[in-house]
């Protein structure tokens, strides 16, 4: 587990291994999960660094990567919003390693040092 959620609204699923399954509050997050939220929906997830990321109504994420060791704060992470609205506080990895927690879109990748942030990506047909 990478991170737990906790914040749910409406339906969520998430796909793992190429199995899709609705997500609930408490349930952990993993490396490579696709999460995507309904017209009702949205998330919160606090990861294991205490970074916290939302995703709002109609969206889709990768949880590409995340390494963190909590002894040393030493890691990295990486989610790419492929469409949707979102918005993240940083935790420690972005703290002890600045440029070390990315966030990419279809248009651009964000390297976090330390900070809160946001942005939406709208599908393009």
């Amino acid at each position: 587990s990478i991170g737990v959620v906790d914040r749910l609204k409406g339906e969520v699923t998430v796909e793992r291994n190429g199995h899709q399954i609705e997500i609930k509050q408490g349930d952990s997050v993993y490396q490579d999960d696709v999460i995507k939220t309904e017209d009702d929906g949205s998330i919160g997830i606090t990861f294991e660094d205490q970074s916290v990321f939302t995703l709002g109504p109609d969206a889709r994420m990768t949880l590409d990567s995340f390494v963190y060791d909590p002894e040393t704060g030493d890691g990295s992470s990486s989610v790419n919003v492929i469409k949707g609205m979102f918005k993240f506080v940083s935790g420690e990895i972005s703290a002890n390693n600045p440029g070390d927690m990315k966030v990419e879109t279809p248009v651009a990748t964000i390297g976090i040092r330390g900070t809160t942030g946001g942005g939406s990506k709208i599908a393009s047909s």
